[in-house]
């Protein structure tokens, strides 16, 4: 069986990774748009990359608690 403490940890590496990438993103200057081109800003890409990186960690960490029930050959995390 797998440790649902080794699947959270490396998620959390994974997470963190996403969201100081969604900070870069977000802290960069705007450049001057192409006209007639409509693109999605930086800093709006930045924020969908901070908050998918705190979703993720919280849906996987209930997932591995067992908020959603038993998961096959993983051992949940027991909190007591």
């Amino acid at each position: 069986m797998t440790n649902g403490w080794l699947i959270l940890g490396i998620v959390t590496v994974i997470c963190i990774g996403d969201v100081l990438i969604g900070l870069r993103f977000y802290r960069m200057p705007a450049p001057q748009p192409e006209p007639g081109v409509r693109a999605m800003s930086a800093r709006t890409a930045g924020f969908i990359f901070m908050l998918a990186g705190l979703v993720v960690w919280l849906i996987m960490a209930a997932m591995l608690t067992g908020q959603f029930g038993p998961i096959r050959n993983i051992q949940l995390i027991q909190l007591h």
